[in-house]
């Protein structure tokens, strides 16, 4: 059970100490500011281990996002979906000069192929809605990049300046031939490509910050992938607009871990910007993707169709666990995500000569965790 106490005080932003009213205010001078809450409830500040406020902060744009918006009608395919945006696309071909970004958002959910309702991932995955060759058709000229919720679909453009502008190696399946790419991609193509600069990043940024902190929001951490992001993000703090702290961890394979001094990042961390470990994307492709050991009838048909295994992730998370980094921030959901989740991070730590204390002490942890573990 939690304590309640009558009056607590606060120095330097820091809770100094709790209690009754003639403890607190005997703590009182001069300078200090007393507020009476009139007998509501105080409470310490919510802390969000795992939230992606930079893809929320584009979705709260509205009608100034810079992407399209194509809307399902009731009970419409994929098929049909697909071939309206490409109807689309090839419309805002001949509008843009050659080399402009066409952005489009598709709903969340259609039917597939088998005739129930599919997500909007799982159908972009299984190729259900468009390929970078049927995109490459009508804006062959054009980098494209479509949205499907957590995932993407780019054409051969767009994938040609995204590896253009790459530093290090690349996540496991980040951009398929057939056009899929993750959601590395989706915060990559809005930060860096579609948004102009640092400073306009930074505005949108800070207003999702302040909404957050409204809700009573005060600490925040996620995978990061963007160092356009991340510099966005010092610009903030260091204007003291930060709003809320945020704790990242760089995804591995992506720019994210490389911090060179392109914006001036490197080195810098505060009490509101703070690097908490590494990360990837999700052993299991991230949600509604997952990974278990379970068949039927234990599990629904359904459920085990949504099954994708990142191979090669697990090389990432024992390298990083190996040179002494945390491990934290990546999507686990399903028991066999969690067994080579924890069987990397056990490879790691030998390869390390860690003892069973060291390995405690680096708190490593799992996220979103569907499914997990096992009866």
């Amino acid at each position: 059970p939690g304590t309640i106490v009558e009056a607590l005080a606060i120095r330097g932003g820091k809770i100094l100490a709790t209690g009754n009213n003639k403890q607190i205010l005997a703590l009182s001078g001069p300078q200090t500011r007393s507020i009476d809450a009139k007998g509501r409830t105080v409470v310490p500040g919510i802390i969000d281990t795992h939230s992606h406020l930079f893809d929320y902060a584009m979705d709260s744009l509205g009608d100034a996002s810079p992407r399209l918006r194509v809307r399902a009608e009731k009970n419409e395919t994929w098929a049909s979906i697909g071939k309206r945006t490409l109807d689309i696309l090839a419309q805002e071909a001949k509008k843009r000069k050659p080399g402009d970004w066409i952005a489009l958002d598709l709903p969340r959910q259609a039917i597939g192929q088998n005739g129930k309702p599919m997500d909007a991932v799982q159908a972009a995955i299984r190729n259900q809605v468009v390929t970078r060759a049927d995109m490459d058709k009508v804006a062959p000229d054009n980098p494209v990049y479509i949205r499907t919720r957590t995932s993407s679909i780019t054409n051969g453009k767009a994938q040609e300046l995204i590896r253009a502008g790459w530093h290090g190696p690349m996540e496991p399946n980040l951009m398929r031939d057939d056009g899929f790419s993750s959601n590395t991609i989706n915060r990559m193509v809005l930060s860096d490509h579609l948004i102009g600069s640092v400073e306009r990043l930074a505005e949108i940024y800070k207003a999702e910050n302040l909404r957050w902190a409204s809700y009573g929001v005060t600490t925040w951490s996620s995978n990061l992938r963007s160092l356009k992001i991340l510099a966005a993000y010092k610009l903030l703090d260091q204007r003291g607009d930060i709003g809320i702290r945020y704790g990242y961890t760089p995804g591995m394979g992506t720019p994210a871990q490389v911090v060179p001094e392109m914006f001036g990042v490197s080195g810098y961390g505060t009490d509101y910007l703070w690097f908490v470990g590494a990360s990837m994307r999700g052993v299991d492709a991230s949600y509604p993707g997952i990974l278990t050991t379970l068949k039927a009838p234990e599990i629904s048909t359904e459920v085990k169709e949504r099954e994708i295994h990142n191979v090669g992730f697990e090389a990432f998370i024992e390298k990083a666990v190996a040179s002494g980094l945390r491990w934290a921030g990546t999507h686990t959901a399903g028991d066999l995500a969690l067994d080579l989740t924890l069987d990397a991070i056990e490879k790691g730590s030998a390869r390390a000569g860690m003892s069973a204390d060291q390995i405690r002490a680096k708190g490593h942890a799992i996220d979103h965790c569907l499914m997990n573990p096992r009866p």
